[in-house]
């Protein structure tokens, strides 16, 4: 079984007014760095990281010239949204059988659950992780369904619909953290406990 992942990462963090894979995860690790390590842990074979910047800086450089595994794709149209994203890091591993999507503002994805995720994957049906009847993330991908996102116009592609139209296996997770989405200030500051004062 051959699995990779994407991490989506080239949005504008409009509403954050920062980037969002710059952002302080813990000690002197940001989302993009913590998300990688990961997924570096877990038994995938190849992360993806979707970038809007030809430069990617220190210290993810350094993580990338020690994996071979792991790569960063240019997407040089970042402005045709999320969608264009998810179809040019899918094509970029169109010969994999399973693929994580990775948001970069869900950064409490860890190796544990990426694994878990893959004792539950089928040939026909998405893996999504629930907490208490909620959604979380990532989404684990099956290569019927990925290969349709990546035939499919931009402009026609409805991503929720591909993937309940063939009955997801939503399995329990036991920490709430899967459903973060952090889009501003104060989310960040809800999900890290960082009070107003600081």
């Amino acid at each position: 079984m051959k699995v990779g992942a994407i991490i989506l990462a080239a949005g504008f963090s409009s509403r954050m007014k920062n980037e969002k894979s710059h952002l302080l995860y813990a000690n002197d690790t940001s989302f993009a760095k913590h998300l990688i390590q990961e997924y570096q842990k877990s038994k995938i074979q190849q992360i993806n990281v979707i970038w809007r910047k030809h430069e990617i800086g220190e210290p993810l450089i350094s993580i990338q010239e020690k994996d071979p595994f792991l790569s960063f794709i240019y997407n040089s149209s970042p402005e045709k949204g999320r969608n264009y994203s998810i179809q040019l890091g899918l094509q970029s591993l169109k010969h994999f059988d399973y693929i994580f999507i990775q948001n970069i503002d869900n950064p409490f994805t860890t190796s544990e659950l990426i694994n878990k995720m893959l004792e539950y994957a089928k040939e026909d049906a998405t893996v999504i992780p629930n907490y208490k009847n909620s959604n979380g993330h990532p989404v684990l991908l099956p290569k019927k369904q990925f290969q349709k996102i990546i035939s499919t116009e931009l402009a026609q592609i409805n991503f929720k619909q591909i993937i309940w139209n063939t009955d997801p296996i939503l399995f329990p997770w036991n920490n709430k953290n899967i459903l973060a989405n952090i889009n501003t200030k104060d989310d960040y500051k809800k999900w890290f406990n960082i009070s107003n004062s600081q």
